[in-house]
């Protein structure tokens, strides 16, 4: 008897699934947070092939130039950028690129393609380690995530929605209002999304294209020598510094001169 009803309850809750998917809206604004080496990074990976799988067009921040699927473009400036319908967008350390503190320069084009991302089709999905990306974006995500690493194998993301509700006054002199509240989605384990770091981890690697994506969002053009590795750059990096001790030898060689005469 139990299973009857067990398999009833099972049958309506996957028919109400059925009738309400059409209504469902999968491009949203997605902002997960965590800690350095906690695994963001592979998180991105995994949702950038599933995606691909899906047949979803894969864009991503020029700077983040190790993932392997996908077109990279020029994220400060979104608003010029035409996206395909039915695309996924990741922006990797969103918090260098959109730093609260420079809130002054944030391009208002750049707000009003955030308010209306889903209308062009794109699904977005922010990754900082802290939370200090610009106070405009963090309100207009739709689910936060908390990723968290176990195990140094399991990566673990748990998600939060944020919900606007009114604040009564708690004391005298107290000014009532309406407040951002972030309400926990999962109950234990049941409700967040894992992802198994030893499977993932073969389609990146963290450190590729550090010195690429540290210029794309600095602008930074110094190069050190401790970072040349087999990146695809890697050429340009010896002609840098190859340049730079010509330059230091033709100095000394200068002083050498003027000292003589």
């Amino acid at each position: 008897m139990i299973l009857i009803y067990l398999g009833c309850a099972v049958a309506l809750f996957l028919g109400f699934r059925i009738y309400t998917n059409k209504y469902y809206n999968p491009y949203t604004l997605t902002l997960i947070y965590g800690k350095k080496g906690c695994g963001k990074s592979t998180v991105a990976q995994k949702y950038i092939y599933q995606h691909y799988k899906r047949g979803w067009h894969i864009y991503y921040n020029k700077g983040d130039s190790r993932f392997t699927k996908g077109e990279a473009i020029d994220a400060s400036r979104l608003w010029e950028v035409e996206f395909k319908p039915h695309s996924l967008l990741i922006i990797d350390e969103v918090n260098l690129l959109w730093d609260n503190r420079q809130f002054k320069t944030f391009p208002k084009e750049l707000g009003e393609w955030f308010r209306l991302q889903r209308h062009y089709k794109v699904k977005v999905i922010l990754f900082s380690q802290t939370a200090d990306a610009d106070k405009k974006i963090r309100d207009l995500t739709d689910t936060v995530y908390l990723c968290k690493r176990y195990f140094e194998v399991l990566i673990c993301c748990t998600p939060y929605t944020k919900e606007i509700i009114y604040r009564e006054p708690q004391f005298a002199g107290d000014i009532s209002g309406f407040i951002d509240h972030y309400r926990k989605l999962s109950f234990g384990p049941i409700g967040c999304r894992f992802c198994w770091l030893p499977k993932w981890v073969k389609y990146h690697d963290s450190f590729a294209d550090l010195t690429n994506r540290e210029e794309a969002n600095t602008n930074d053009k110094s190069i050190s020598p401790d970072r040349l590795d087999s990146s695809r750059n890697s050429r340009w990096v010896r002609s840098v510094l190859r340049n730079r001790k010509n330059g230091r030898q033709k100095a000394i060689v200068e002083k050498l001169r003027r000292k003589k005469y």
